[in-house]
């Protein structure tokens, strides 16, 4: 598994290699779907991320596919919004950000970002578990929602009734604003993905430990 999700300050355990058996392509299809977006618009920000080398480009017939980590920036774009030209910039501005209260030069354990933390809650969600353990943290995570903050970039993680986890910009020991624009996803959204073209819970396909 590659979190401990009994903990507010989650390190990651071991990198995985994930290849999807989806293309750039069939992700905009499902994103759209699952968020209820217009698939133009999620194609838009998915050409900006291929542009920018955030997402695979395929080249003939070589049809790119995309990893988990791929999943999570599209997701993150579609969430937050941006005008299009600002996509890359935007969205890796939301998943380099470190967790709140973290300065600069902190332990590595600890100076995980957001970007690494989401890709490994996705990959928890996806894999098939080895023991009741590992069952028991993948229902943590299906059972976990994202909040992903638009009028200051900032990243909660909790169950509903509380964060647990929160990825911030600045270096600050609370949210200045009064009101909070956001965006909502339930993790639950992750097993969505090609479930009505099949793929499922088998969205991906592990390679490699």
């Amino acid at each position: 598994m590659p979190l401990d999700f009994g903990f507010s300050m989650c390190k990651i355990k071991s990198k995985v290699e994930i290849l999807t058996m989806a293309s750039v392509a069939q992700l905009v299809e499902d994103i759209a779907d699952v968020m209820k977006e217009q698939p133009e618009t999620v194609n838009a920000y998915a050409r900006a991320l291929i542009d920018s080398g955030d997402l695979p480009k395929s080249s003939g017939r070589a049809i790119a596919q995309v990893s988990t980590e791929h999943i999570v920036k599209l997701f993150t774009a579609v969430a937050v919004e941006p005008k299009i030209r600002e996509t890359a910039r935007v969205v890796n501005e939301y998943l380099d950000m470190r967790f709140h209260m973290v300065p600069p030069g902190a332990p590595e354990s600890i100076s995980i970002t957001a970007g690494e933390w989401l890709t490994s809650l996705l990959e928890t969600i996806f894999e098939k578990p080895e023991d009741e353990r590992d069952a028991e943290e993948q229902k943590v995570a299906i059972d976990k929602q994202v909040t992903f903050v638009l009028n200051e970039p900032e990243i909660e993680v909790g169950n509903g009734s509380s964060v647990e986890v929160r990825f911030m910009r600045r270096f600050s020991p609370f949210w200045a604003g009064y009101h909070k624009k956001s965006t909502v996803i339930s993790c639950r959204a992750f097993l969505m993905l090609g479930a009505d073209r099949g793929r499922g819970q088998d969205y991906v396909k592990w390679m490699a430990d």
